[in-house]
């Protein structure tokens, strides 16, 4: 499994699309949102919350779902194989849960990405 940093910084219209997007109905974001935190429990880094954007893109839209966690203890950004070693463990949490990548396929959803900050997220290929 691969994983790669996204080369691009959140932007102000990536944070503007953050604040606009829809998650469907509340029940439903509800649902997610528990789902989210039972399967990322056992995970060190801290689990916040998430987050759906939709980014266009050469008239292509792709819907993300954005893991929000932050680091813990000693853990820092500028310690980049315990953050790699993070982002493997959740990206491989979500990614074996078949059921969860099916609904979220469902809902319209073509990639998963982890975040530790608005500076800079990484996704799960």
């Amino acid at each position: 499994m691969k994983f790669r940093l996204s080369p691009h910084l959140l932007t102000p219209a990536l944070v503007l699309a953050l604040s606009m997007a829809p998650l469907g109905s509340a029940v439903a974001a509800e649902d997610l949102d528990q789902r989210l935190q039972q399967q990322l429990s056992p995970v060190q880094a801290g689990f916040v919350g998430h987050e759906a954007v939709t980014v266009s893109e050469r008239s292509l839209q792709e819907k993300y779902l954005i893991l929000d966690f932050r680091l813990g203890g000693d853990l820092h950004h500028n310690d980049r194989d315990r953050v790699q070693s993070s982002v493997h463990v959740i990206c491989t949490t979500i990614l074996s849960n078949r059921e969860l990548l099916s609904d979220l396929s469902r809902d319209g959803y073509s990639r998963v990405a982890v975040a530790f900050d608005e500076r800079s997220q990484y996704d799960c290929l």
